[in-house]
């Protein structure tokens, strides 16, 4: 509760024992594949065709340290495969304990957000940055597979989308003036 984990909490005090995570056999893993059958090819009719509207790089310039933080103060949950959750990241990147190493996390951090959304990055380099932590839900009777990512992609997806939210506002308002 001082965390602000309430859920937690609750579950906690739950006098129900068939919730939560399973705990990881060879039958939940054989579950497991089941439910996630491999990779079908790409279908040609699967992907967007004709022009997309192209967004300047130069509005991820306004990607910056505080940004970072802000999206960090605004994201809640589980870490994935590296553990660390949001309020780890929070404390990471706003404790005072820190002098100046926080400050550079956050600069470092905007970085990678204005190089992820502004250039074409080779996917194989990415592969920590999107994995995904499996985790099995007992919904009794059955299992719910959730797929836990990183918090950091997380952070710069909302950073992200912050700057795409106030270009296409801005954007909408340049319409409206030309009518």
């Amino acid at each position: 509760m001082m965390q602000e984990k309430v859920n937690t909490a609750i579950k906690m005090l739950s006098t129900e024992t068939c919730v939560g995570v399973h705990r990881v056999n060879d039958n939940i893993l054989s579950t497991l594949h089941e439910k996630h059958p491999p990779c079908a090819p790409i279908q040609e009719n699967s992907l967007l065709q004709g022009p997309m509207k192209h967004v300047l790089p130069v509005y991820f310039d306004s990607i910056d340290e505080t940004m970072i933080l802000k999206a960090a103060s605004q994201t809640k949950g589980a870490g994935g495969p590296s553990q660390l959750d949001a309020l780890q990241y929070h404390h990471m990147l706003s404790s005072r304990k820190y002098k100046v190493e926080n400050k550079e996390l956050r600069t470092q951090m905007a970085l990678l957000a204005q190089k992820l959304a502004t250039e074409v990055i080779d996917p194989s380099t990415l592969e920590a940055y999107t994995a995904y932590q499996l985790i099995p839900l007992n919904k009794n009777p059955g299992i719910r597979p959730i797929g836990v990512g990183e918090i950091l992609r997380r952070i710069i997806g909302k950073c992200i989308g912050l700057v795409l939210t106030q270009y296409l506002d801005a954007g909408s308002h340049l319409r409206q003036r030309i009518r």
